[in-house]
């Protein structure tokens, strides 16, 4: 993943300090007079202090049965855990100006490469084409700008 794609850590932790207070009110969610949310926990690079991030990992300890909590199942007691994570609305505005701002310089890149015959050979492979490459920045960036226009 290119450096720009990434998360500033103090926006990571920003982020995690809301899913935390969102996490304490959701402690009342319960089924069957047990709590249904028990824990929650980062874990990754962000607790090894990097100053950007890939990724923020966060794993929630839910008391349910496993197979109820298969891939992709959405139990309906856990429904009301989805809003746990979202972002408000300004973070979410300002994450989508920064990601776009990084898709419009991917964009660029890869414009003023297409044509060099050495970008075309290294971005070819395994049903891949330089199109591909110049479509999905291009696909990415318009659905960066529509977002942060619909917002």
């Amino acid at each position: 993943m290119r450096q720009d794609e990434w998360v500033r850590r103090d926006t990571a932790v920003r982020r995690l300090a809301t899913i935390a207070g969102n996490c304490q009110r959701a402690s009342g969610l319960w089924d069957d007079g047990e709590p249904v949310l028990v824990a929650a926990y980062a874990f990754g690079d962000l607790l090894d202090g990097a100053a950007e991030l890939a990724v923020v990992q966060v794993a929630f300890v839910l008391n349910l049965p496993a197979d109820e909590l298969t891939w992709c199942a959405e139990p309906g007691s856990c429904t009301s855990l989805a809003h746990l994570s979202p972002a408000s609305p300004g973070d979410t505005r300002e994450q989508l100006a920064t990601e776009l701002e990084a898709s419009l310089a991917h964009l660029r890149a890869v414009e003023a490469s297409y044509w060099e015959r050495d970008w075309r050979r290294d971005h070819r492979g395994f049903g891949i084409y330089p199109e591909s490459h110049l479509w999905n920045a291009v696909h990415g960036y318009l659905d960066l700008l529509a977002a942060l226009n619909d917002g």
